[in-house]
């Protein structure tokens, strides 16, 4: 099983340019608190860089067969209100 440096340094392979590994969001931002563990993440957040390419809904789902193949855990996408669009990924050990 990979551990979660090696699913996203696999998830980001696929994803490229597109989405980008994203701690920050969820967990704090660089200077107010202490950032958790990679390895201690019970989920992970891919975030869309919009600023970068349009992409369309059919090239997002495409990504998202891509990751599924990997068979790493649960991976969704989905938009959070006023952050953004993410592929969020919970690895199996994380899925109850």
């Amino acid at each position: 099983m990979m551990n979660n440096y090696e699913i996203i340094q696999a998830v980001e392979e696929i994803c490229y340019p597109h989405f980008k590994f994203n701690i920050f969001d969820f967990y704090g931002d660089r200077g107010s608190c202490v950032l958790p563990k990679i390895d201690e993440l019970k989920t992970l957040f891919f975030k869309l860089d919009g600023h970068r390419k349009i992409i369309s809904k059919n090239q997002q789902q495409e990504i998202v067969d891509k990751i599924k193949n990997l068979n790493i855990g649960t991976v969704n996408i989905d938009t959070v209100s006023a952050f953004g669009r993410y592929i969020i990924i919970t690895p199996y050990e994380n899925v109850k």
